[in-house]
Parts: structure tokens; sequence; C-alpha cells
């Protein structure tokens, strides 16, 4: 982190990924063993992941942009970054795909989608049901383009000034 005083984490039109990649991000700003997200089957936690230790970004200033496209693995870096209070959130409410997924080969040739379990924020709220909701809700103007008058990002530069 040499150098290095102030981050934004542009998670806007972030789809999601993998779980590990969410795991490898979230611990760049927490502590050894911090809960990142807890994966639940029904009532029962089937899985905790919590953070590496690998976190050279810790303390360090962050404000993370989500929009209504944010899903997945972005929303699990967002929902542990802003309980563990890593980083302000600015933008809108994410978009809430919390479920982890599994596929079945059918007879016919197609591909069924079954949710298996579902993920929770480290304070136990369902990612699915909720989103992640910012500090800091401001939408961009429907159809303009970030390019132009970046009002999430503006904000987010003045928060960190």
């Amino acid at each position: 982190n040499e150098g290095i005083s102030k981050v934004i984490l542009d998670l806007r039109g972030n789809g999601g990924g993998y779980v590990q990649a969410a795991k490898t991000v979230a611990s760049l700003w927490l502590e050894k063993n911090a809960l990142i997200v807890s994966e639940k089957t029904g009532s029962k936690t089937v899985e905790e992941i919590r953070a590496t230790g690998e976190n050279p970004l810790k303390g360090i200033k962050t404000v993370i942009l989500l929009d209504n496209s944010s899903a997945s693995a972005s929303e699990i870096v967002a929902g542990a970054l802003k309980e563990h209070k890593a980083a302000q959130i600015v933008g809108e409410k994410s978009y809430g795909k919390g479920s982890v997924q599994t596929t079945i080969d059918m007879p016919d040739g197609a591909l069924l989608k079954v949710t298996i379990a579902k993920w929770f924020t480290p304070s136990g709220k369902n990612i699915s049901n909720n989103g992640i909701s910012p500090d800091v809700e401001i939408k961009n103007p429907e159809g303009q383009s970030y390019l132009l008058n970046d009002i999430q990002k503006n904000k987010a530069i003045e928060i960190l000034k």
C-alpha cells in the first residue's frame, strides 16, 4: 500500500464471479479470519468464508461504487467491507443475487440450474432478499453514460477528500 492513501472500488455492472475471488478481494482490507460471507442451506451454515490476513489496504479510506447490476461475488465484497466498516458504499442498491447454484445435465441435453445454498453477510443478512444498500444513494440519470458525467464517482471523490 506504499503511496496509496485512498481507494475507489468500482463494482458497478459487475455481475459477480467466483467466491474465492471475492474472498481474495475482501481480504485486502480485512483482518485475518474476519467473516466475509456465510453459506447456508436452510438454517444450517455449511461454510464460512474468512479473510486470509493478506490485507495491504487495511485502514485505507475506501469507497465502493455499486449499482443495480452489481451482483453475486461483488455483493459479497461490498457487504463484507461495509459491515466491517472498511468502506463506504455510494450508488444504488445492488441486484440481490446471493445464491449458490449448481447445474444438472438433463437427458434431453438441457441444463437445469438449482439453488443449493444462499449467502449471508457477516451480520446475517440474506443477500438474495436484500441486496446491499448504499450508505449514500445516488442514481446516475437513466441512459446516461458514466463517461459523460459520473455523479456517483464524483461523490466518491468528494467523500475521499
